[in-house]
């Protein structure tokens, strides 16, 4: 096995056995149920021309269930040879075996299987994410969000709201819950944009480039609200490739092709794989991060802190590295 690979726990044991995020209560501050595992091991996935990241199911003797994978601490650092690509990441190897994928085009299916998500009566956390049609003219508005993916450990919803007469109720009252943990990438400007085009509130949200950047410092320097792709974050964290390609940039608001779906759905549900990883990277960590330093609330379109006073990205233990030196 190459000398930097290592085994990374994604902390998705459960007391639930098919539940949406974790039954721990997040209170605010960041928790894990990572365990030290007996029993069975099962690959979800290997590559053989070289060692690639391999997801493993193992069940300790109570029942609970954690996934296990062998990742490199940095795949961009890797000295792989040329032609030696990294796994694609593909949402099926970290969720929950049997879980599904719901394409959803109407308010009444969207209410039902939210209501099944939202039902948990301890926190939990949801990968979220946003689409909507390019706008390829310049000097024109940006289209209104077509698409609200919402990745849990059971199922992942796609849910059209572009296709709808109006926002599903059950939906609305999820993001604007904060007993769901939303984590996501670029979240930020994706909750504005929610409140310009539906008037939807979204509470509990957690950066997960800031989060990053105040669990594992000593790898990422610069501005402390400089942001970090998804494609790096599943790079570094998960040892996997995201595929984008030019579906980002496809039109959302058309009936989703397979290939849209897939890509939705690796999106939102990397995101939640990435927050379990840092999650428990946190546990680590003396002083520990404080949730305020990357965690806020989006009401009225207004980025707030849990007091109701604006909030801005700010971690007072960060080390932006050294400055800059200006060349001779």
């Amino acid at each position: 096995m190459h000398p930097k690979w290592r085994i990374a726990c994604l902390a998705l044991a459960s007391r639930l056995p098919r539940g949406c995020g974790t039954d721990k209560s997040h209170n605010r501050h960041l928790a894990s149920h990572c365990r030290s595992f007996s029993g069975s091991c099962v690959a979800l996935g290997t590559n053989t021309a070289h060692p690639q990241p391999c997801v493993r199911r193992q069940t300790n003797t109570t029942g609970r269930t954690a996934y296990l994978l062998l990742q490199p601490i940095n795949a961009l650092d890797m000295d792989l040879p040329a032609n030696v690509a990294i796994a694609q990441y593909d949402w099926r190897t970290l969720a929950n075996p049997g879980a599904e994928l719901h394409y959803i085009t109407t308010e009444d299916t969207a209410n039902e299987r939210i209501a099944r998500i939202a039902s948990r009566s301890t926190p939990f956390a949801i990968g979220l994410d946003f689409e909507w049609r390019p706008t390829f003219t310049a000097g024109r508005p940006e289209n209104p969000i077509a698409l609200v993916q919402v990745a849990c450990d059971d199922e992942i919803l796609l849910v059209q709201v572009g296709a709808m007469q109006g926002f599903p109720t059950g939906l609305r009252n999820l993001l604007e819950s904060a007993n769901s943990t939303k984590v996501g990438v670029g979240i930020q400007y994706d909750c504005k944009k929610l409140w310009k085009d539906h008037r939807v509130s979204v509470r509990n949200c957690v950066d997960l480039a800031l989060l990053a950047r105040s669990v594992d410092n000593e790898r990422w320097k610069g501005p402390y609200k400089g942001g970090i792709g998804l494609i790096r974050l599943v790079n570094v964290y998960l040892g996997q490739q995201l595929v984008k390609g030019g579906i980002q940039r496809s039109d959302w608001d058309r009936e989703l092709t397979t290939r849209q779906q897939e890509y939705a759905a690796n999106d939102s549900h990397s995101a939640l794989a990435i927050y379990r990883v840092l999650e428990e990277k946190a546990l680590n960590l003396t002083p520990r991060v404080e949730p305020e330093w990357f965690t806020f609330d989006a009401i009225n379109g207004v980025l707030r802190d849990q007091q109701g006073f604006q909030w801005f990205p700010f971690n007072p233990l960060y080390d932006p590295g050294p400055l800059p030196t200006l060349a001779d």
